[in-house]
């Protein structure tokens, strides 16, 4: 008459009855009908009881309260913040598949009870989020708040012993591994609590059995293989909640403490005294790796889970931080999203960690992910491969003087830029570096725009650093900082704004002795740190105008370098390079290497110090590509220094190539080579394209101006030569140089400028021969530009009175 079975359960803690009411035949014992229900004890929402309170049973249930409150009034100790068990979102559901500060301590408290060697020596325990039935929040308001021994029976309500065992590293994984309950369990995951000391990081996406990635044991990784003491309680030391892996097969001893106890005597040892802390680091971190093997300076991305406890107010982390080596290599923000629903895991409080390792990473390495404000520390071991030797290109150049337009061998600017982009495209660890006097002295395009144009080509060429060279100062040193260096403003200096680095470590102010300039600069390339000294030449007073430099005064070289390059080394650059606008008398490097302590060059190449790898020289004008031995590198791979030098206007480039081990940051090899931008009139190197629209839009506006006719000479006005007609000779007396004194003497003969009776011109002020225009017969048309190239410094006329003495000294 029946045909169904009635299957009931009527939920938990009394707030149901299941009813079920059988009609029977008694002559036949059969079942004629059933009904059942589930019967609601007390009205939904905390309303009136549906049944009435049995007097003598609530007598005994008064007597049983009035006795436990007496117990659990007992205060065990204090606590400096709240221990939740993990939660959703709304802040008050449970979720068993969190990582919760509660856990956690229980977890130490059970360790530390059975830490002792009476009770195994525990190392680890651990603890089934099942078995904590309330958070631990204390009594009163505001924090210290005080703990009793019924809200610590309240956390574990089940008297559970605790069971010492000893379990294989490789136990230790299954038991973790198990976290993820098998199919048809009530919860599809459970996270145990950790005792302190204990992290582990996993990957949830992996197969069952192979998600846990990596544990520690005070930050030793753990040998599945060796035996370890384990503490749980008895229901997880019987299997419970399918934690099969921690039934043990070796050693266990139920040491008859019970679990409440162990929190009574905890709190009477770490919390009597002061508040017992919350700790909220992270035990156990998701980790996604795409691969645990690497090259040194290889990028490595980790996707990281469950950085967060998810308690009302937890502390969470807001970033983390990764080191490798004591570096640290970034900083990443954490996004800490709790979970709305169950079943509930424990993936809140993710980031993603962009890393490059260091050069310098070989063999076993360990990623260190940190937390500042939980102090959550999670390793992620990786092997590295050591990093190939790098090559590390210097590319230099000297002496430009604005010649940004192609001329024969001068290649000009273009060519230049065209160079080192190719050059550089083929090898980043690249500097285009310069010796000085890249600017000043310039043909007429550069220099009669205040050689704009030439700043602008060589930002566009990407040039990174250069000496001052004596030009640089031609307008004088405020010139140079507040135009030159100074950030290019269309309104307040359109003239400006060189991008590069100026280095002059020997240029100072005279009054206190500090640096008027940088002295040094530091680059990675590819992961080598090159270090780069800047000097001027020591004759700097001597060649531009004393008032530009008044106030500035120009030390040694020699001593400024060491001094330099010293502390380069001492900030960590593996290799230093110096750049001097000071060159060598001859192309010869025997006759270099021969040049004595008491000369200009000879002081520098043989009184730096062991510190300096290269020297990159200008001033000169010449060229050469010398490599000298130095003395105190015997037993280096490589035992001589590159002295080197471009030429002049942009003929050559000097490229220097060091091939470095990153590890070490010594030099296995080197190169050098010099590099013609022009042979036979044509460019060795692709014209680059915007670096010629600087030099076409200068060209076009110089034309313009250069143009205009001054007047008409009957012949030539020449400076000095050598017999082969065309050799510049200093030393000599011209046509052009009296021409250009009497100029001069004639601008200042009226009183207001001083009456001049006498003028004086140096030879090396005037840069070309004034030929007039064309090829023809004379008298010949002088242009404005052809004037400006004879003399392109722009110097203002200085009158003074002399003595006839004087007039003698000076000649």
């Amino acid at each position: 008459a029946v045909t169904e079975r009635p299957v009931v359960s009527a939920g938990q803690y009394g707030t149901n009855l299941n009813q079920l009411v059988f009609t029977v035949d008694p002559a036949t014992g059969d079942v004629q009908t059933k009904t059942q229900a589930i019967l609601k004890l007390k009205a939904a929402n905390g309303g009136p009881f549906n049944y009435p309170v049995d007097q003598p049973t609530q007598d005994i249930v008064d007597a049983a309260v009035a006795e436990a409150d007496v117990l659990g009034a007992q205060p065990l100790g204090q606590i400096g913040g709240l221990f939740y068990r993990a939660k959703l979102a709304n802040g008050t559901t449970e979720n068993r598949g969190g990582e919760s500060t509660l856990g956690n301590l229980v977890a130490e408290i059970q360790r530390d009870a059975t830490s002792d060697e009476t009770f195994g020596s525990a190392q680890i325990a651990f603890m089934n989020p099942g078995g904590l039935r309330a958070d631990l929040l204390g009594t009163g308001e505001g924090f210290p708040r005080t703990v009793t021994f019924k809200q610590a029976a309240n956390v574990q309500p089940f008297a559970n012993t605790l069971v010492n065992m000893d379990l294989t590293g490789a136990e230790v994984k299954a038991a973790l591994e198990q976290q993820w309950q098998p199919d048809g369990a009530s919860r599809p995951f459970l996270k145990l609590g950790i005792s302190e000391g204990f992290t582990y990081t996993y990957d949830a996406s992996q197969a069952q059995g192979e998600r846990i990635q990596e544990m520690f044991l005070d930050g030793e990784p753990i040998d599945l293989g060796a035996t370890y003491s384990v503490t749980v309680n008895s229901f997880l030391a019987s299997g419970g909640d399918n934690f099969g892996a921690l039934n043990g097969s070796g050693r266990k001893q139920d040491t008859g403490r019970t679990d409440l106890q162990a929190q009574v005597d905890y709190f009477a040892e770490f919390a009597s005294d002061a508040p017992l802390p919350v700790d909220y680091s992270q035990r156990a971190v998701g980790v996604d790796l795409a691969s645990t093997s690497y090259t040194a300076g290889d990028d490595v991305v980790i996707g990281l889970s469950s950085l967060s406890m998810t308690g009302p107010g937890d502390i969470n982390d807001t970033s983390v931080r990764v080191r490798l080596d004591g570096q640290l290599l970034g900083s990443f923000p954490v996004t800490t999203t709790r979970q709305a629903d169950l079943p509930g895991y424990d993936e809140v409080g993710t980031a993603t960690a962009v890393v490059t390792l260091l050069t310098t990473a070989s063999g076993d390495e360990v990623l260190v992910v940190s937390g500042n404000q939980t102090g959550t520390r999670t390793l992620v071991p990786i092997t590295v491969e050591a990093a190939d030797p790098v090559d590390v290109q210097i590319l230099a150049t000297n002496d430009f003087h604005g010649r940004i337009q192609s001329n024969g061998s001068e290649a000009g600017a273009a060519v230049l830029a065209g160079a080192v982009k190719q050059l550089r495209s083929e090898n980043p660890n690249t500097t285009f570096a310069a010796a000085g006097d890249l600017i000043g002295a310039s043909t007429f395009e550069s220099f009669v725009a205040n050689d704009k144009p030439t700043i602008d080509a060589l930002n566009e060429a990407g040039l990174d650093v250069s000496a001052v060279g004596n030009h640089e100062f031609d307008q004088g040193y405020d010139d140079l900082v507040n135009r030159v260096i100074a950030e290019y403003d269309a309104d307040t200096n359109p003239d400006g704004g060189a991008e590069w680095k100026y280095l002059g470590a020997n240029v100072k102010f005279k009054a206190s002795g500090d640096p008027a300039l940088d002295g040094t600069w530091i680059k990675d390339q590819g992961g080598v740190q090159v270090g780069y000294v800047g000097a001027v030449t020591e004759h700097l007073p001597e060649l531009v105008s004393p008032d530009g430099i008044a106030d500035i005064e120009v030390t040694d070289i020699v001593e400024a370098t060491n001094a330099a390059a010293d502390d380069l080394v001492a900030e960590g650059a593996d290799i230093v390079v110096l750049l001097v606008h000071e060159g060598a008398p001859t192309t010869s490097c025997a006759d270099i290497a021969a040049l004595g302590a008491g000369t200009d060059f000879g002081s520098i190449v043989q009184g730096v110090n062991d510190n300096v790898d290269a020297i990159v020289s200008g001033h000169t004008h010449l060229e050469y590509n010398c490599s000298l031995p130095v003395d105190g590198w015997s037993d280096r791979a490589v035992t001589e220094r590159p002295v080197v030098s471009a030429g002049q206007y942009g003929t050559n480039l000097n490229q220097l190539v060091f091939t470095v081990d990153p590890v070490t940051g010594d030099v296995q090899t080197k190169t050098q080579a010099i590099l013609p931008l022009v042979s036979a009139g044509s460019a060795n190197y692709p014209i680059d394209g915007a670096t010629q629209d600087i030099v076409a839009a200068a060209v076009a506006d110089a034309d313009v101006l250069g143009a205009e006719p001054l007047g008409q000479i009957e012949a030539p006005f020449y400076r000095a030569k050598l017999a082969n007609g065309t050799t510049e000779n200093r030393g000599g007396e011209s046509t052009l140089g009296n021409l250009v004194a009497e100029i001069q003497q004639d601008a200042t003969e009226d009183p207001e400028f001083g009456s001049a009776q006498i003028a004086f011109m140096n030879p090396g002020g005037l840069r070309a021969d004034l030929l007039g225009d064309g090829n023809g017969a004379f008298p010949r048309t002088v242009t404005f530009k052809q004037a400006a190239n004879v003399q392109p410094f722009a110097n203002t006329l200085v009158n003074m009175d002399l003595t006839g003495a004087e007039v003698k000294a000076a000649l």
